[in-house]
């Protein structure tokens, strides 16, 4: 017997014997079969999907942040950092911001939202990982979701509406005034995509806690149970998309 790195046991590979799984009732099957880890491509689906609902968000943060403490002219006082927006009476631009200003706004706003964020995505993951049940991973990310939407709910709830009209009325500096069909243009979004699905790998095969030195044993022997549970479904070999 081998020790894992949370301590608990595992059989070495030259003893496994997959017959002994026939041995369990159906029961205990059914949640051996249950865990995400038995099916890796479905559940590399759903954590795809959870990582680019994360991503979606560090993008964004990082995209305003950009547009705020760099594009936006730094100016000496905030009594000339904002204009009334072009054919609008109601709407304002800002059009500089003091160095101090900006200061607070990533050390307050932006950088404590990076870190929930790369916190909530790895601790999104270890949570889908240990989720016993395929049922509860999806109620689960949704869950998730939910905590990403929460900054946007007590915003609308709270916030006083004089404010959130005031808000929605302030225009920051655009990153391009014109956007360019460029190479760079079209490509920056695929690497976000390219580096989500890294994380994904990189976290399945290497960084996932749940079960350390998983070797995908139980994938073997639960792909003809799970099949004969849900026939002519995606669990089943023969099963094709329509």
């Amino acid at each position: 017997m081998a020790r894992t790195a949370n301590g608990f046991h595992r059989g070495r590979d030259p003893y496994f014997d997959p017959t002994n799984f026939e041995k369990l009732d159906e029961e205990d099957k059914e949640q051996v079969c249950q865990i995400p880890l038995s099916q890796p491509t479905f559940f590399m689906t759903l954590l795809t999907i959870w990582t680019f609902t994360v991503v979606a968000d560090i993008r964004k943060a990082i995209d305003t942040w950009v547009r705020i403490a760099i594009i936006t002219p730094t100016i000496p006082s905030m009594k000339d950092s904002m204009e009334p927006a072009e054919g609008s009476e109601e709407e304002f631009v800002v059009v500089g911001l003091t160095a101090l200003v900006k200061g607070i706004l990533t050390v307050v706003l932006f950088l404590p939202r990076l870190i929930v964020d790369s916190y909530l995505l790895w601790l999104g993951c270890r949570w889908l990982t240990a989720t016993p049940s395929f049922e509860d991973v999806i109620l689960n990310a949704v869950a998730l979701e939910f905590i990403l939407v929460l900054n946007n709910v007590i915003f609308s709830t709270v916030v006083p509406l004089q404010s959130v009209v005031d808000t929605r009325n302030t225009q920051i500096q655009p990153r391009e005034k014109e956007v360019q069909p460029t190479a760079k243009s079209v490509l920056s979004a695929f690497a976000w995509g390219i580096a989500s699905m890294v994380w994904v790998l990189l976290y399945m095969y290497l960084l996932q806690a749940v079960l350390p030195q998983y070797r995908w044993d139980v994938r073997d022997v639960c792909i003809d149970f799970l099949a004969s549970k849900s026939v002519g479904g995606p669990f089943d070999p023969r099963w094709k998309p329509s």
